[in-house]
């Protein structure tokens, strides 16, 4: 189901100035953090959309990724140190960063522009896209999941979607197997199982009684195998020209998370 965010606009950006300068609450610095970089989010969103729903636009894809990583920037100078060390800017960070990146994974939507499109440029994006992604997973495996917030564990859900993308992606010198080596969705998968595990027998000895990670650790090793991707999956020899005009991903049969849906936000916490 589709929806329009909230648009971006100068009251609100006013009350992002007037908060910045005048917080009246913990918190607030935190909040306008977050509405910034939502707005760098969105912009990145919007573009995607557009080319993915109207075949007719003249916006390149991956022509739009440096004003937007340049836009990325110059919000993240604007943020003390106190802020971009907070758990949930971070998610809010990664969230930025992979829809910037993600734009890559699109083809032009005209034949005319996918001449023009740049491989190797390309390929950088998706190397970054990579890296967000591996950076995102890292942070969620090594954080205190009994102070886990649904920013992260919807980021780490939403970046082995995008791996899964990169993994299965089949383009002219992107090479899927230094992708895998990179970020395995089903290793990581894994590790979130045992972290999961970890912490349910943590709170188990405090509480005496079965945490919300139990259930977490049971689902995730139920679907776990529909992430492995197929080894030799990808046929390095494959060109341009075989790729289809739009690989849009949002439209991919792409396994379920249902994990980040069921157990976590919907089942009363234990802790």
């Amino acid at each position: 189901m589709k929806y329009d965010a909230m648009r971006w606009s100068s009251q609100l950006e006013s009350a992002c100035s007037i908060l910045q300068a005048h917080s009246e609450a913990e918190g607030d610095q935190i909040l306008v953090a977050l509405a910034r970089l939502a707005k760098v989010a969105l912009e990145a969103g919007d573009i995607y959309r557009q080319v993915s729903d109207d075949p007719d636009t003249t916006i390149h894809p991956a022509f739009s990724i440096a004003p937007l990583k340049c836009s990325l920037n110059q919000t993240k100078q604007t943020l003390t140190p106190e802020q971009l060390q907070h758990s949930t800017v971070i998610a809010y960070l990664h969230a930025a960063e992979a829809s910037i990146y993600e734009l890559a994974l699109l083809q032009p939507p005209t034949l005319l522009m996918r001449y023009c499109d740049h491989n190797l440029k390309r390929i950088e994006y998706l190397t970054g896209l990579l890296q967000t992604c591996k950076a995102c997973t890292e942070n969620f495996l090594t954080f205190d999941l009994s102070h886990i917030t649904a920013p992260l564990m919807i980021m780490f859900g939403y970046s082995v979607k995008l791996c899964y993308c990169l993994l299965t992606l089949q383009m002219n010198g992107w090479d899927t197997a230094m992708a895998r080596l990179t970020l395995d969705p089903a290793v990581c998968f894994e590790r979130a199982i045992q972290h999961c595990e970890n912490t349910d027998a943590a709170l188990r000895l405090e509480t005496g009684e079965d945490s919300i990670f139990k259930q977490a650790a049971e689902t995730m090793r139920a679907t776990a195998p529909q992430w492995r991707v197929p080894v030799g999956q990808h046929d390095p020899s494959l060109g341009l020209e075989s790729l289809t005009p739009a690989n849009d991903f949002s439209l991919m049969d792409l396994p379920s998370l249902e994990f980040s849906e069921d157990f976590w936000l919907n089942i009363p916490c234990n802790f």
